[in-house]
């Protein structure tokens, strides 16, 4: 049988381990909130990246825009280079000076 000094010191040492399990605990719950604002993180740049995703693929649709009316534009110019090429080839340019 423990004497009162032995069984003292046996509830310290149970006390003391009970605290570090606490510590421990408190320390896990720590890490969870740090893992859960982490993910937060994650997905809030996932978000953002959503977004650019979203205004890339918007700035592609302006540029389609602007691209199928240069597209006639160049067409037109090289129908018109080769209605004066032609007009050119003829002597029509010098019969135009003329009245």
């Amino acid at each position: 049988m423990l004497g009162a000094d032995g069984a003292g010191g046996a509830e310290n040492a149970v006390a003391g381990e009970a605290d570090a399990v606490g510590e421990a605990d408190e320390a896990v719950g720590e890490a969870d909130e740090a893992v859960g604002e982490a993910d937060e993180t994650v997905g809030e740049a996932d978000e953002a990246v959503g977004e650019a995703d979203e205004a890339v693929g918007e700035a592609d649709g302006a540029v389609g825009e602007v691209d199928g009316p240069v597209g006639e534009a160049d067409e037109a110019v090289g129908e018109a280079d080769a209605v004066g090429e032609a007009w050119s080839q003829l002597g029509g340019g010098a019969r135009m000076g003329k009245k």
